[in-house]
């Protein structure tokens, strides 16, 4: 393969060195793997290379850096997954679609109710990814398949899970950095993966993993409310099972998933997340207490079919006008008043 660029003298020169290095990966040596990633990674951001020089050998040698998430040095994987990231953001790209994706309750009634109708968009796509090539996001869509394909095998699979607890947690960083330069399209086609990640992952011991699965859950909730309304039900219970971790931080951040798996999913789950959640109002972190009463606000004012579940969210709010922090009454209290004017049966 030989790289066209505007700059003659440089194409046999990156040329050469990205594969050497790509071939080095193979080595039985785990420094001279680890020293070629670390080489990798200073190319990729070298910004002295002709952007289209570097891209095109990426588009090609992508898969022999995709390999190193399963190499038997944790350093050489962490290390992979730090190049990965840089590719991610210098390289992956979709082009901009109208959003179809539901981002309010009010608007998941138009396609869980008898009629479903498609929200209005007005169809603006940014200059800059109007301009995106074909084969750039050929390139971003098989790249991002296949990275989510091997992540789930590192979380799901016994022979191939990821021991590594800084792995692991590495890797969801990693794909939380790729969600953000999804489209929608792109999100579907990896959702099934997605979901099978989160499932086995939210259990995982190591408290950062937990936070960080969970904000992964409001992520692709709120990215996709379509998809999520059917399949994401099954991320609650695991969900609900770290409401009573020993971390505040997991606690919060799962209190905030569960209010979004609630909102964009089948809201029948309320039924089973209102009792823990109670429980929450006793939490001795006031944050994990002001979350909860964030969490029935936004339910019931935004929540499908809300009215049928009043009697379960309002003593949540009103709970909170007793808490022990004044500034928490307070905030119950505009939420409460706020609430009333959209309310006016209940005054």
């Amino acid at each position: 393969m030989t790289i066209m660029t505007d700059h003659p003298n440089e194409k046999p020169l990156l040329q050469t060195k990205i594969e050497n290095n790509i071939n080095i990966l193979s080595s039985a040596d785990k420094k001279r793997r680890l020293q070629a990633l670390s080489d990798l990674k200073s190319e990729i951001n070298n910004g002295n290379h002709s952007e289209d020089s570097l891209k095109a050998l990426i588009h090609t040698h992508y898969p022999s850096i995709l390999s190193c998430i399963d190499d038997k040095a944790e350093a050489c994987r962490e290390q992979a997954i730090s190049v990965l990231e840089d590719i991610v953001e210098k390289f992956v790209r979709f082009k901009q679609e109208p959003d179809k994706s539901l981002g309010s309750g009010d608007e998941l009634v138009q396609v869980v109710g008898q009629n479903p109708k498609v929200p209005s968009s007005n169809g603006n796509c940014k200059k800059s990814d109007i301009t995106i090539k074909k084969e750039d996001e050929t390139f971003s869509r098989d790249f991002t398949n296949q990275l989510v394909y091997i992540a789930r095998q590192k979380f799901t699979l016994d022979q191939a899970y990821e021991s590594s607890e800084e792995v692991r947690l590495h890797l969801l960083q990693l794909l939380h950095c790729l969600l953000v330069h999804c489209n929608t399209s792109a999100l579907i086609s990896i959702y099934p993966d997605l979901l099978s990640i989160l499932t086995s992952s939210l259990p995982d011991p190591y408290a950062e993993v937990k936070v960080l699965c969970a904000q992964l859950v409001s992520s692709i909730a709120q990215g996709n409310a379509r998809q999520f309304h059917q399949s994401g039900e099954c991320l609650v219970a695991p969900l609900v099972a770290n409401l009573a971790h020993r971390h505040s931080r997991v606690r919060c951040a799962t209190v905030q998933a569960v209010g979004d798996a609630v909102l964009y999913g089948n809201n029948k789950s309320l039924n089973d997340v209102t009792g823990p959640l109670a429980e929450r109002l006793f939490d001795q972190n006031p944050s994990v207490r002001s979350e909860v009463l964030e969490v029935a606000t936004r339910w019931l004012l935004e929540l499908p079919d809300r009215y049928s579940y009043f009697a379960k969210i309002i003593p949540l709010i009103l709970t909170c006008l007793c808490d022990e922090l004044p500034s928490i009454q307070v905030k119950a209290m505009d939420n409460l008043s706020q609430e009333l004017t959209h309310y006016p049966a209940l005054t």
